[in-house]
Order: C-alpha cells, then structure tokens, then sequence
C-alpha cells in the first residue's frame, strides 16, 4: 500500500523489474482500444482502467521507412556526398 502512495517512484527505481511493472500494469488495465487513422496519420488509444475511468491517447504514427533505427537525411547526404569524393577500397581476402 505505501507502494502505491507513490508509483512514480516504485516505476522509476533502478531494481524495479520489468516483470513488475507488467503485473502492475496487468492489475489496473482491464483493455486497450486502438483506432488507427489515416488523416491525420494517428493512433487513437483508449486506456479502460479497472476502476472504470478512460483514458484516450493520440500518438502520431511514423511515416512509411521511419523508424527508431534509421539515419537522419543529413547522415545519409554526408555519406553519399563522401563516397563521391573518396575512393573505397575493397580489401582482397587471401
């Protein structure tokens, strides 16, 4: 109970497991409702928490290639720009 007094902290903890923020969430989530849309391109969420409140998000959907992992256009001008200035060398396998 004292735990729950301040989540922020119990969440946020160095030692606190994934596993327990799971269950934590498994306790009080009761279901979540996605609405995708395409204009504008969003994700509309529906958070029903288990006391019977709801919640709604929007988070902006990436664009088609977007992603965490991919380089930002000025890397990817940088490189193309340097691979015509500089000659790459294969290395021969012996």
């Amino acid at each position: 109970m004292e735990l729950g007094a301040d989540l922020a902290v119990l969440w946020n903890h160095p030692e606190a497991l994934v596993e327990l923020k799971k269950r934590i969430l498994r306790t009080v989530l009761h279901e979540v409702v996605v609405d995708s849309k395409d204009d504008p391109p969003e994700h509309r969420l529906q958070l029903h928490w288990a006391a019977g409140v709801h919640t709604q998000l929007l988070v902006r959907r990436n664009k088609t290639g977007q992603h965490r992992r991919s380089a930002d256009r000025a890397v990817v001008d940088l490189v193309r720009d340097l691979a015509k200035v500089y000659k790459i060398k294969r290395l021969s396998r012996f």
